[in-house]
C-alpha cells in the first residue's frame, strides 16, 4: 500500500508540475514532436536515395562503377563538385584493357547553366561521357559521332562538336526537341558565349 501512495503522489506531483509550466511542457513536447519527424523525414530520403541509385544502377545494364570516394560539393568552383577521379581517361583505358572487362568509360557529373537562349539560364546536372555504345540509351534522335575529338588526348584543345545530348526532363524544362539550339556552360558568361545542338534526347541520366 505504501508503494502504491507514493506511485499516486509521485504521478501527481508530475501532472501539477505540468499544469503549473505549461510552457516548458509544451515546448518540450514540440521538441521531441520535431525530434521523430525529423528522424522520420531523413530515413525516408535516405530510402528514396538508395531506391533511386539502385534504380539507375539496373537500368545503366553496368556491371561495376568505380569511384574516388564521396562526391564532394565545390561551392564557387564552376560545376560545384570535386572531381573525385584524376586522368579518369587513362584509367578507363587501363581497366579496358584486363581480359573480363568488356568496356570502362569516363563519367563527368557536374552542374551546368542550361537555356534556350542567352538571357534566361536554368540550373541542371550535366554527365560527361562519348555518349556511344550500351552506355548511354538514346530515345530520340542520335548519338555522338568522331569520338572525343575536343579532349585532344587530355589537352581539351580540339575542335568542339557543338552537338548535346539531353534527358526528357531537361527538354520538357527548357521546351526544346532534336535539332533545336540551347545555350550551355559552367558559368552564365560561358553560356552565353556556346551555343549547342541537341542531337538526341536520353532516359539514361
Amino acid at each position: 500500500m505504501r508503494r502504491l501512495s507514493r506511485v499516486r503522489a509521485l504521478v501527481a506531483v508530475a501532472f501539477a508540475q505540468l499544469r503549473h509550466e505549461r510552457l516548458q511542457t509544451a515546448t518540450a513536447v514540440l521538441g521531441v514532436a520535431m525530434a521523430v519527424l525529423a528522424a522520420v523525414l531523413l530515413a525516408g530520403v535516405g530510402i528514396g536515395v538508395v531506391e533511386f541509385g539502385q534504380q539507375k544502377f539496373q537500368q545503366s545494364g553496368q556491371d561495376l562503377w568505380m569511384t574516388g570516394g564521396p562526391t564532394e560539393l565545390r561551392p564557387g568552383t564552376v560545376g560545384g563538385f570535386q572531381n573525385s577521379v584524376v586522368d579518369s581517361h587513362d584509367l578507363a583505358a587501363s581497366v579496358t584493357e584486363r581480359d573480363p572487362v568488356a568496356a570502362a568509360v569516363p563519367l563527368l557529373f557536374q552542374t551546368v547553366y542550361a537555356g534556350r537562349n542567352a538571357s534566361e539560364f536554368r540550373t541542371v546536372v550535366g554527365a560527361g561521357s562519348p555518349g556511344g555504345g550500351e552506355l548511354v540509351t538514346i530515345s530520340e534522335g542520335r548519338g555522338f559521332r568522331g569520338g572525343d575529338v575536343h579532349y585532344a588526348d587530355g589537352s581539351y584543345d580540339g575542335p568542339m562538336t557543338r552537338e548535346v545530348i539531353i534527358d526528357r526532363r531537361t527538354a520538357d524544362l527548357l521546351d526544346v526537341g532534336v535539332n533545336d539550339t540551347i545555350h550551355l556552360g559552367g558559368t552564365v558568361a560561358t553560356a552565353r558565349e556556346n551555343e549547342f545542338t541537341v542531337i538526341g534526347i536520353s532516359p539514361t541520366f
